[in-house]
């Protein structure tokens, strides 16, 4: 009966060694998996500056300063132009001296 107990826990020793093994490995390839998952995620980041500079620069171009878009059609408004809607509300920047000279 020692024998069999004997042999009962070599084989559970090794069984626990090969399971030991086999979570480090699966514990390294997890961590290389975060890692590149940590490399994507910054050039989301990147790439989500990126777009919100584009998007900053455009509305800068269509709303702000006497020459916007947005300023010049609300001059349009202003001198007779029918309009239903107003998008006042959408321009960051009018100086009304601005506006009359343009």
């Amino acid at each position: 009966m020692t024998t069999l107990k004997t042999v009962y826990m070599i084989w559970r020793s090794e069984r626990q060694n090969a399971n030991a093994a086999l979570i480090a490995k699966e514990a390294g390839a997890v961590y290389d998996k975060m890692h590149g998952f940590l490399q994507e995620f910054d050039k989301i980041a990147v790439n989500l500056e990126r777009a919100q500079k584009s998007y900053t620069e455009a509305r800068k171009l269509l709303s702000t300063g006497r020459g916007a878009v947005l300023v010049r059609l609300e001059k349009l408004k202003d001198m007779g132009a029918k309009t239903a809607k107003s998008i006042e509300e959408h321009i960051d920047f009018v100086d009304v001296e601005t506006v009359d000279e343009i």
